[in-house]
């Protein structure tokens, strides 16, 4: 598993971003939301057709050799308005409306598995997210989906965090 963010270069393009689950920890310090950063040092890839958070036909990859260097005298601001956050409410008004597919980022509080349970039958995962400090959503995958879900579960080192697209 890896932690992807969303980068917005100085054109307001938005960029997809991945770290790998073994620089999350080393990167997670040196970051931080709303803030502006020269970087280099980085790897570009494309983006993955069936995993893309922006319409950017590239990704960017952290590694080892990047280089963050704030920015503390830019005059640029960050568009916010590109970013659609929404709030529990809002997300469930947009139910069954056929509008709009938001992604949903939580954290992984628990998970079930008639994969590692090692019940008979179908295969199942039921993964509790949390939202919000009181808001908690389950999702539940089946056969292919579950049993790959489960095996990327079980190679996570830390507490990994979720988003479901």
């Amino acid at each position: 598993m890896s932690l992807d963010m969303l980068f917005l270069d100085e054109q307001s393009t938005l960029i997809h971003r991945s770290i790998n689950s073994s620089r999350v920890d080393t990167f997670r310090r040196r970051l931080s939301e709303g803030s502006i950063y020269s970087l280099s040092g980085f790897n570009v890839a494309r983006s993955n057709p069936k995993f893309r958070l922006s319409d950017s036909p590239v990704s960017i990859r952290l590694n080892d050799e990047t280089f963050f260097e704030t920015k503390t005298d830019s005059d640029k601001d960050i568009p916010t308005e590109i970013f659609r956050f929404h709030s529990h409410e809002q997300l469930l008004a947009l139910t069954n409306t056929n509008r709009e597919l938001p992604d949903i980022v939580g954290e992984v509080s628990s998970v079930r598995s008639t994969i590692t349970d090692g019940l008979r039958g179908p295969q199942r995962v039921m993964v509790t997210l949390r939202l919000e400090e009181d808001v908690n959503v389950c999702v539940s995958m089946f056969d292919d989906r579950a049993v790959t879900f489960q095996t990327k579960f079980d190679e996570h080192i830390s507490k990994p965090k979720g988003t479901l697209h």
